[in-house]
C-alpha cells in the first residue's frame, strides 16, 4: 500500500509538493512520519554567504539582524567570525582551519594504527597457541 509511505498524499507528486513545502521552514517533521519529532533542517548557506555574513558582521551590521536576515544562529555568527580572525592570523587564541583538519587527520590515523596493533597482537597470540597445542 503506497498511500501508507506517503503520509495523507494520495500520489506521489503530492508527496513531493508536502516535502518542498515542510523544507521552506526552518523546524519541520518528516512528510512521511506526520508524528516523527521535529528535525532541524540543513544549512542552505554556502562558503560564499558564510564569507558574506563575516564581511557584513566586521563592516558594522549587528550579528543579531544578521542572524534575523539570513538564519543562522548569533552564537553561529559569532564562531564564523572568531574562526575567520584564527585563519587570517587576526586572533591566536585557537587552532585555524589547517591545523585543526590536520589534527582530525592524526587522531583517525593514530585510531587506525592502534586497531591493526590489536589485530596484529591477538593474531599473533592466536599463532603462539596454535603452535603450542
Amino acid at each position: 500500500m503506497i498511500s501508507g509511505y506517503l503520509g495523507k498524499s494520495d500520489t506521489f507528486d503530492q508527496a513531493i509538493g508536502e516535502f518542498a513545502l515542510a523544507r521552506s521552514t526552518r523546524w519541520r517533521r518528516p512528510p512521511w512520519r506526520s508524528l516523527a519529532p521535529l528535525i532541524a533542517e540543513p544549512s542552505c548557506l554556502n562558503f560564499v554567504d558564510t564569507f558574506r555574513i563575516v564581511e557584513l558582521a566586521r563592516g558594522g551590521r549587528s550579528i543579531t539582524a544578521l542572524a534575523r536576515e539570513f538564519e543562522p544562529t548569533v552564537e553561529t555568527i559569532r564562531q564564523w567570525i572568531k574562526q575567520a580572525g584564527l585563519d587570517e592570523g587576526l586572533r591566536s587564541d585557537g587552532l585555524t582551519t589547517t591545523e585543526r583538519e590536520e589534527l582530525t587527520r592524526l587522531r583517525r590515523e593514530i585510531r587506525v594504527l592502534r586497531e591493526e596493533r590489536e589485530i596484529l597482537a591477538k593474531a599473533a597470540a592466536w599463532c603462539v597457541s596454535r603452535t603450542r597445542a
